[in-house]
């Protein structure tokens, strides 16, 4: 019979009163060293458990069970540091330390990741001992092992919880459960000195990408954090603009999209904001400050991909008529952030390609679609694509209107732009009449070079 669903919980509820044990067999857990009371984040204690056996006596079934924490997840097995026995005369199964196997709670598989959250594939262990014989005297069994206190954010700081060990045996065909637990009141961060985190930011469409006026643009921070230390908070102001009274960027969203197995206490997925605005009234939203509570690195693997977490953050280009009037503008986003005692500035250029079309200043025009190169087709299109229309090239409208492809042609363009190309043909569900178009990226989708539109006449 596993512990699964049987032994542990009992651990988890705490469901020690209806236990059944027996005076000849002992299970004691205790504190080596500091005890595990008043533990901040990312700092670690050991704990003893030591199973005992009466002498001149035969156990089966003898299997022990380390939880570290409780389904909140707060602590995480950081090592099992030995694993001996003295005056057992016999233990049928393999029981050095490295046969302690590391397991997940089952109704936390579907929540997190194993090969990312430290906190939820190291959250409990088990080992199979078998079959127990005692000699002359008495038997007893001793694991040494640490605990880490690691959240997600999701503890109540000043409260109690608990990590406990259970062992379950059999004895002239009754099945025992033996139980003991020790308590920590948990702690917030306690920041390290002295942090030496390296950063690096780029856009997500590569260096030389096409960045279209309404467009949304991702643009991904990489913070490589200090082996084994606890940072936080980290503050994060973006973007900030070159003239704040006439902000070129506007914030978009921001997630954390991905983290190596050493960041054990920042969340894949979004991160708090709190949004206000460069000119005070305008009601735009531009500026955010972002914050990560905790920043914690507790090696589980040598290797520095592993000490890397990715911030991936949204904006969107402003219709600012500097912009819409000019065939390019530079763009500067920048940052700040700050974490414990350090503070970092970047600033990265990109250039806004102005890639409206205007068809005719006498009349509207109605267009149908557009063509693009077959070799410029963006990886998710059609996805978060858009062909905007606009009266006077200040104020833009969407088509709220489906794509769907009218060719997949490989007759070559007759345009000079496309001469040697293919072309993969476009059209809406339904047409849009104006003077001015642009083809526009609402969820951060990589923009063709280049497009054409598809109207009563082409367009040369």
């Amino acid at each position: 019979m596993r512990m699964e669903g049987h032994l542990w919980s009992f651990l988890l509820v705490g469901a020690f009163i209806g236990l059944r044990a027996k005076a000849d067999v002992s299970l004691d857990l205790t504190s080596v060293g500091n005890p595990a009371s008043d533990i901040y984040i990312g700092e670690t204690r050991t704990l003893r458990v030591v199973a005992t056996f009466d002498a001149d006596k035969v156990y089966h079934g003898v299997r022990i069970e380390l939880l570290p924490s409780t389904s909140s997840l707060v602590f995480a097995l950081s090592e099992v540091i030995s694993a001996t026995n003295t005056g057992c005369t016999n233990i049928s199964n393999p029981s050095t330390k490295a046969d302690i196997v590391s397991h997940m709670f089952s109704d936390t598989a579907s929540e997190y990741d194993r090969t990312k959250d430290i906190v939820a594939y190291k959250s409990r262990a088990e080992l199979d001992l078998g079959t127990v014989k005692s000699g002359s005297g008495s038997c007893a069994y001793t694991i040494e092992y640490q605990i880490e206190h690691v959240s997600l954010g999701n503890q109540n700081v000043g409260a109690i919880y608990w990590t406990s060990v259970g062992m379950e045996y059999t004895d002239a065909g009754l099945n025992y459960i033996w139980a003991s637990q020790v308590d920590s009141v948990l702690k917030d961060v306690k920041p390290s000195p002295n942090l030496s985190y390296n950063y690096s930011v780029k856009p997500v469409c590569g260096p030389d990408a096409v960045f279209h006026p309404g467009s949304v643009e991702y643009f991904d921070i990489e913070i490589t954090t200090d082996r084994g230390k606890v940072a936080g908070p980290m503050i994060i102001e973006v973007p900030i603009p070159d003239n704040p009274t006439e902000p070129l960027l506007t914030f978009v969203n921001a997630k954390v999209v991905s983290k190596g197995k050493n960041v054990v206490c920042t969340a894949l997925g979004n991160v708090s904001t709190k949004l206000s605005d460069w000119v005070s009234g305008s009601n735009e939203s531009d500026r955010v400050v972002m914050n990560l509570p905790m920043v914690c690195n507790v090696q589980d693997k040598d290797s520095v991909d592993e000490d890397k977490f990715t911030v991936r953050i949204g904006v969107r280009i402003k219709d600012l008529p500097a912009v819409l009037d000019g065939n390019m503008t530079q763009v500067n986003f920048s940052l700040g952030l700050t974490v414990s005692d350090q503070i970092w500035v970047f600033t990265t250029t990109a250039n806004v390609i102005n890639a409206m079309h205007q068809l005719t200043p006498a009349s509207p025009a109605f267009v149908k679609g557009i063509v693009i190169p077959n070799n410029e087709v963006p990886a998710t299109w059609p996805t978060g694509f858009d062909l905007e229309w606009s009266l006077d090239n200040r104020k833009f409208y969407p088509s709220e209107s489906s794509w769907f492809q009218q060719s997949a042609s490989t007759k070559l363009f007759t345009f000079q732009w496309l001469q040697q190309s293919v072309r993969s043909d476009w059209d809406l569900e339904e047409g849009l009449m104006g003077y001015w178009f642009r083809l526009v990226s609402k969820d951060g989708g990589c923009l063709p070079a280049s497009y054409q539109l598809k109207s009563e006449r082409w367009l040369p």
